[in-house]
């Protein structure tokens, strides 16, 4: 596991370990991005951004459908957020990434108010000083998705083949020259 720092700024800590990598692009097997954990408790659905660029989405819809959750893509895709995460200088250097957090369908209030709630952050806290930990959170969503993520590194910890980036995804081909193929 690695965490990045200078993440507002430019994303430069994991622009420095994509050039200057502990273990090689070609040997890591994947990247699992969980930037944005639930504060609203536990959800029905998990959120994919940039959903249909890997196969990790199949490991994450396994371990999805085990807790009773459905995965889905993000509703506005033309905002870019796949291009402004750390896992994105990863991706560059052809690294399978799976970027995904709790959904909006919350288990207590439903689609409605998980929007709701969704949207009172951003407007009110995202990147604003206000945006610092809340002790009123109900951080039972956390827990669901770590063990939604455990789960999806687990299977590949346990099993024998790399998950890959889908032929269509931009990245593809530097992943394949990374292998050597």
């Amino acid at each position: 596991m690695v965490d990045f720092a200078a993440r507002r700024n430019r994303q430069l800590g994991s622009a420095y370990y994509a050039a200057n990598p502990a273990i090689s692009a070609n040997r890591t097997v994947a990247a699992l991005n969980m930037d944005g954990a639930s504060i609203h408790g536990p959800t029905r659905d998990v959120i994919v951004v940039g959903y249909g660029k890997s196969d990790l989405e199949g490991l994450l819809e396994i371990q999805a459908r085990a807790q009773g959750r459905t995965i889905r893509a993000e509703e506005n895709p033309e905002r870019g957020s796949f291009y402004r995460s750390d896992h994105f200088n990863l991706a560059k250097v052809g690294i399978p990434v799976l970027y995904a957090s709790g959904g909006l369908d919350l288990v207590n209030g439903g689609v409605e108010r998980g929007k709701a709630l969704s949207e009172a952050f951003i407007a009110q806290r995202y990147h604003k000083p206000q945006d610092e930990f809340d002790p009123a959170w109900d951080l039972t969503g956390q827990q669901q998705d770590l063990t939604l993520f455990y789960g999806v590194g687990r299977t590949i910890a346990d099993g024998d083949t790399w998950p890959n980036w889908k032929p269509t995804a931009e990245f593809y081909p530097i992943r394949q020259r990374s292998l050597g193929r």
